[in-house]
């Protein structure tokens, strides 16, 4: 390729989500490829190389320095994934390598104080390991250990189960051992770069060679004799220094770039914190106005994901339960005068026999009070707003069907939103009088997962010809006088997600009936309560064009650096 291109195209590709993941990858892919740095045709070609690492290794397994390895076939053609520069040729690893091997299969006693035997949970990033935090064994165990094989810098050490190929090189000259977990692969040096053997390790022909050669048994793991057969590009020596010089400057400027963009990141944090604090304290209407209209002009520079407007949704939603969205009204029917309505009209449901009589509830204590309401506001449980809480029955799978009533069930549900789902549905067609047909939901009804995920919330925001619960979901049927619209939000807000996560239970994280009706909303009179949701709608659409912006930001800066890559040939 030319590589003048290459480094044309590096600031797209670097802008991009994820794009110095991708030019890291790039750089490796080139290096492996004899692509990163001219070839010297007076360089001594690598073909004689091999043959040179030949000799020596069978010199010194005559003076028995190391063990006789088995011979491997050559490198077919077939196997070969792209052609390589005139002067490089294909080995196998083992063929370059002095030796790729493991210690005995049988952790040795753990000291308090003596030798490192690092795993990979001691790999740390940047190519680093931490040896004061390893296991520590004996002095004895490492000398009987270490005869097999003892690592050493420039040697290379490679997980073959768990994360495979997580490879370190060793860039220390102290005694340690790797766990058999691990496999040492010990550089041969004087004819191999060991940085070369390392970017060539982490780079994605390695990669494909592990994915061809992995036992997926219960625990997918990397034999030895398939890492001496990985497949090795091998360049002339010199050429395997310029190389690594190459990589490490390349792979400096990635850091660079990293650092850069980490700065950039916390300084749009630190901005979008700073505004959504203005928000959550504006006193006035004129504040809170001036203050969306900032997050509005300026979220390009608050925020790059389009997940961060989650934070305005969460913020709009605080001040929305908290009274401090629109302004209190003191003409408003207050909420105290809208419960004595409610109660009046559970009581003429249960003189009807429409409803069961509710269970008793301990008053809302002081602790459960979050914040201080407005003074036309109350404190309520869910039960007190509520008709019924109720949850779906078991046993709906023998009436699925391809047609007929609407069966919903959590995967409707969502976190972030009160929107039923109703594009992926299932369908049952149950007989008249099946136990699961109470549970038919109707218009204005509340729905809570109760298991797994708990706390998604779904309205029921029309009248459905015919439609159900499965029993993962809870039912909330609000009272007429209640406006179902704004319990759902207040459900689907943080405050009600604490209290839903504190209450759930068991392996399932399950919630039962009592935690639904045990509830603590803030309640406002009603006509604010149509008055928080209409304003919580139209800022709601405001967070979708915001999101909607940075998703189009996105995908042009991801679209950029595709088409910088396609021009990359590699």
């Amino acid at each position: 390729m030319d590589f003048k291109t290459f480094l044309e195209n590096f600031d797209a590709i670097a802008e991009a989500p994820g794009g110095i993941q991708k030019l890291r990858s790039l750089i490796l892919a080139l290096a492996v490829r004899g692509k990163l740095v001219p070839q010297n045709p007076e360089d001594e070609p690598a073909e004689l190389l091999r043959n040179q690492i030949v000799v020596e290794k069978q010199n010194l397994e005559k003076s028995k320095k190391i063990a006789k390895q088995r011979s491997l076939t050559p490198v077919q053609e077939n196997e070969q994934p792209y052609l390589l520069p005139s002067n490089w040729c294909w080995c196998r690893w083992n063929d370059v390598a002095l030796h790729i091997g493991d210690i005995d299969h049988k952790m040795p006693t753990e000291v308090f104080e003596g030798i490192p035997y690092v795993s990979p949970r001691d790999f740390k990033k940047e190519n680093t390991i931490d040896f004061e935090g390893a296991k520590k064994i004996s002095y004895e165990d490492f000398e009987r250990l270490k005869r097999k094989v003892q690592p050493t810098k420039g040697d290379i050490i490679f997980p073959r189960y768990g994360t495979i190929g997580e490879n370190r090189l060793v860039e220390v000259d102290i005694d340690f051992l790797a766990s058999y977990s691990c496999t040492v692969i010990k550089n041969f040096h004087g004819y191999i770069e060991p940085k070369y053997s390392y970017y060539y390790s982490i780079s994605k022909l390695v990669k494909s060679e592990i994915e061809r050669y992995t036992n997926k048994t219960t625990q997918a793991n990397v034999g030895i004799q398939s890492i001496q057969n990985f497949i090795y590009p091998l360049p002339p020596l010199a050429e395997q220094k310029r190389i690594v010089e190459k990589v490490d400057e390349l792979m400096a400027l990635c850091d660079n770039y990293e650092a850069a963009k980490q700065t950039r990141d916390n300084l749009r944090q630190q901005l979008r914190g700073s505004a959504i604090n203005s928000l959550m304290n504006a006193e006035t209407d004129e504040e809170l106005d001036a203050s969306w209209e900032f997050v509005r002009d300026n979220w390009q520079n608050l925020s790059q994901q389009p997940e961060d407007v989650g934070d305005l949704r969460e913020a709009t939603l605080h001040l929305a339960v908290r009274g401090k969205l629109v302004s209190q009204n003191f003409n408003d029917e207050p909420a105290s005068a809208l419960l004595k309505r409610a109660q009046i009209e559970k009581k003429s449901l249960l003189k009807a026999g429409s409803i069961k009589k509710n269970i008793s509830l301990s008053p809302i204590s002081k602790d459960e009070k979050q914040f201080v309401l407005p003074a036309n506001w109350e404190w309520v449980r869910g039960q007190d707003i509520s008709i019924f809480v109720t949850s779906g029955s078991r046993g709906w799978a023998q009436y699925y069907s391809s047609s007929g009533a609407i069966f919903i069930r959590v995967g409707n549900l969502d976190y972030g939103t009160i929107e039923l789902d109703l594009e992926s549905l299932q369908f049952v067609n149950p007989p008249e009088g099946a136990e699961g047909t109470r549970t038919r939901v109707a218009r204005n009804d509340i729905l809570i997962s109760m298991t797994g995920d708990t706390g998604m919330i779904g309205l029921v925001r029309s009248e459905l010809l015919e439609a159900y619960i499965n029993q993962h979901i809870g039912l909330l049927r609000p009272v007429r006088c209640i406006y179902a619209e704004y319990i759902a939000r207040f459900l689907s807000s943080n405050l009600a997600l604490k209290q839903l996560k504190q209450a759930q239970r068991g392996i399932k994280n399950s919630l039962g009936l009592e935690d639904i009706r045990n509830l603590v909303i803030s309640l406002p009179p009603i006509d604010e309560q149509k008055r928080i949701v209409a304003k919580v709608d139209e800022l709601m659409q405001l967070c979708d064009q915001l999101e909607d912006s940075l998703l189009q930001s996105q995908q042009r800066a991801e679209s950029l650096a595709a088409s910088a890559i396609s021009h990359l040939t590699i």
